[in-house]
């Protein structure tokens, strides 16, 4: 917040501003010299009018993008997370997540718990001036193809039982010339069932693709690999093509551990592409580097979810363990009687590993499958990110713990929470209340 000694000197001249944590696109409601403005950080936030002091604020599950209305000391807001939302502007703060500021002294605050102080953190390059503009990766088209267009040019290798190709689309009089071809390892010996999940995998992707796409809700989104067109009768998938290999790759030209700016960016562009899915009531359940895949840039090389074979709605079965890494499962993967069923927890969970190996160079823990499913499902303590590299402030073990807890219910509430955990920390902004809470202990 900035102002200025004498802000009525001219018409025209700004008194002050107030910094939230993202764009604001929800107009300002001014009453009785308090301003309510939303913003694309989620929060509702009160701001003294005469000063730009902000009197406190209010976490909604998503962006801010309507106008609040105050009526009778209540403010009313919708938020992106399909809530209406009633909030008291009193003194009366005892709804969950509305944090007084220092700067209102005329608020009781006698009933409001105390949070352990904001961290301000040193030394974790922010990385801004790396990420690239969402324009530079955004998804091709999708077009309607044939398998008798593709001419192979280069095998890229084997995954989840299917082998991957990068395939030229010929006669192409527009984007994109080439494309990643799909297919499975022995379709011509594949069972009926095989192939029906096959198309059902390939169906999840379509779904979350297109949710990405519309763009009037995830404009800040491009984190799913593009899909571009399927099989009908045949088992393939046509997706983007993306030109930077995946997560091993970085992880193998960083053994000990990416830039700490970088693994956290990336660890929020998977949680983005999560969310998308996470909407939508689809799980992805096989988080692990080789399933993020790199576009090239002139900065960081950029981030997409790709291989949503394993996913499943939440109100079915999650299948086998058939194709899944153990160093990136989560407990329930492995004994879901005991732990409780695969789920969005489970997901965060995986993220929570991946992050711990972009910052250390290694999942939390290592071994054969046998050893790494007994420490996973035993009564264990992973070493925090900082006992292994000693840089990494306090703050990155409670925020990648908090994710990595066996107990799902002691995880966070969503994907969009960790999201937000590995930001604030990336950019010295304010932490959610479930890190500082667990930083307090």
């Amino acid at each position: 917040m900035s102002s200025q000694d004498d802000p009525d000197s001219d018409p025209g001249t700004e008194q002050w501003s107030f910094k939230t944590g993202d764009w604001v696109r929800s107009s300002p409601t001014v009453v009785d010299g308090t301003v309510y403005v939303g913003s694309n950080d989620d929060n509702l936030y009160a701001v003294d009018a005469a000063t730009g002091t902000e009197q406190w604020s209010f976490n909604t599950g998503d962006r801010v993008r309507s106008s609040p209305t105050v009526v009778d000391g209540t403010v009313y807001v919708g938020s992106d997370d399909n809530n209406l939302y009633a909030i008291t502007t009193s003194s009366r703060l005892e709804n969950r997540g509305i944090q007084p500021s220092k700067s209102a002294p005329e608020m009781n605050r006698s009933s409001i718990p105390e949070e352990p102080p904001q961290v301000h953190l040193e030394g974790i390059e922010a990385g801004t001036e790396h990420i690239p503009s969402l324009q530079a990766v955004r998804s091709p088209r999708r077009r309607t193809l044939s398998s008798e267009d593709f001419q192979t040019i280069e095998n890229l290798g084997h995954g989840g039982q299917a082998v991957i190709k990068k395939v030229r689309l010929p006669d192409s009089k527009t984007p994109p010339e080439a494309v990643a071809l799909r297919e499975p390892a022995a379709s011509e010996t594949m069972t009926q069932e095989a192939v029906e999940e096959f198309f059902e995998g390939a169906e999840t992707w379509r779904i979350i693709d297109a949710h990405e796409r519309e763009k009037q809700r995830w404009e800040r989104s491009e984190h799913i690999v593009g899909l571009i067109d399927t099989g009908d009768r045949l088992p393939w998938i046509a997706m983007e093509y993306m030109n930077g290999g995946d997560l091993r790759v970085l992880l193998g030209e960083h053994p000990d551990g990416l830039p700490v700016g970088q693994a956290l960016w990336v660890g929020e562009c998977v949680c983005r592409g999560l969310e998308i899915a996470h909407q939508l009531g689809r799980v992805h359940l096989d988080v692990k580097p080789g399933n993020v895949l790199l576009k090239q840039t002139d900065g960081w090389p950029w981030p997409k979810l790709a291989d949503w074979g394993l996913a499943r709605t939440l109100a079915k079965e999650t299948g086998t363990m058939e194709g899944l890494s153990v160093e990136y499962a989560s407990p329930e993967q492995f004994d879901s009687g005991k732990f409780g069923d695969p789920d969005q927890l489970t997901d965060i969970y995986q993220t929570g590993a991946l992050v711990y190996a972009l910052l250390t160079g290694e999942p939390p823990v290592t071994g054969s499958p046998f050893e790494v499913m007994q420490q996973v499902m035993s009564e264990r303590s992973f070493a925090v990110p900082s006992e292994r590299r000693p840089e990494l402030p306090g703050v990155v073990d409670a925020a990648v713990g908090l994710a990595l807890e066996q107990d799902k219910t002691e995880r966070y509430d969503s994907i969009t929470e960790f999201r937000k955990a590995l930001q604030a920390i990336r950019t010295d902004e304010r932490l959610p209340r479930a890190v500082t809470t667990r930083l307090g202990e």
